[in-house]
């Protein structure tokens, strides 16, 4: 479908809830190694520094999970840094303060 994806930059677990994994129950998770992607259709932030996400195909029966944020990178946002670039153009920002602006965002 689209090519944004949930990649683990450290092994991580992928969770129902943003609640310590050491309290969930197995059903609950499921661990994702290191350099291990998830393809998805959208994210957003979380609390407890975690992303909310939902997965194109389901895993464990579930779509809607969360990540904890550091342990994790959203790919495939492209066409979103392009479209940033855009506006900061319109908006007469300069090249540099637009990408420093992306990389905080992104």
């Amino acid at each position: 479908m689209g090519d944004r994806k949930i990649l683990a930059k450290v092994d991580t677990v992928i969770k129902r809830s943003t609640e310590d994994s050491l309290r969930l129950s197995e059903s609950e998770k499921f661990d994702l190694k290191q350099g291990e992607e998830l393809d998805i259709n959208w994210y957003r932030s979380a609390s407890n520094n975690h992303w909310e996400f939902e997965l194109e195909s389901p895993k464990k029966g579930f779509f809607n999970l969360f990540a904890y944020s550091p342990h994790v990178e959203i790919t495939g946002i492209k066409g979103f840094k392009n479209k940033l670039k855009e506006i900061a153009e319109i908006k007469g920002i300069s090249p540099k303060m637009a990408e420093q602006i992306i990389e905080y965002l992104c």
